[in-house]
């Protein structure tokens, strides 16, 4: 079964989001990755190593150093990765911050 990750710097926010996959009764295994860089490294190792890629990206838009959009980007060029949903999520309410 793929995988579902969910990538966000806040430990609540992915265990919400954890949380609303069980109570949909979605099977598939969830990893949580903490940063942009390490979303990246598992793209990178699963592409090569596993060939298990995730079905469903939650991917975090406000991170730092590497933000949502920077590992959407990256994503974007590799090809391993055009089987993978990737959906941005944010918990931010100010938009200006995204737009900076």
């Amino acid at each position: 079964m793929m995988p579902i990750v969910i990538v966000d710097d806040s430990g609540e926010d992915a265990a919400l989001a954890r949380r609303v996959l069980e109570q949909c009764k979605i099977l598939n295994p969830v990893q949580i990755l903490k940063s942009g860089a390490d979303c990246i490294s598992y793209f990178k190792s699963s592409s090569h190593e596993t060939g298990t890629l995730p079905c469903l990206v939650l991917l975090d838009l406000v991170m730092s150093p590497i933000s949502g959009v920077d590992v959407l980007r990256y994503l974007s060029h590799l090809p391993a990765s055009k089987d993978s949903i990737i959906v941005m999520l944010s918990g931010i309410q100010d938009f200006n911050i995204v737009r900076e």
